[in-house]
């Protein structure tokens, strides 16, 4: 899931987050983050949430099924 990689990294630089204070924030293990932004490991559902609510951005957006960070259904 490349584009999850690049999405989950590009709205972290944004926010202006560290992997380290996303990672504690979003209470994942800081090399969980690390596969996650290097796309060397798929993160669980529970994961996606707790991303997408400390980023502030969808689930979608972040899956790359929507192109609208804010979108909600």
């Amino acid at each position: 899931m490349q584009i999850l990689a690049s999405r989950l990294k590009a709205t972290r630089l944004e926010r202006n987050l560290s992997q380290a204070e996303l990672a504690k924030r979003s209470e994942i293990s800081l090399s969980g983050l690390q596969f996650y932004e290097s796309d060397h490991s798929n993160p669980t559902a529970e994961v996606i949430a707790r991303l997408c609510i400390q980023l502030d951005i969808s689930a979608d957006y972040l899956l790359g099924l929507n192109d609208d960070p804010t979108f909600r259904k």
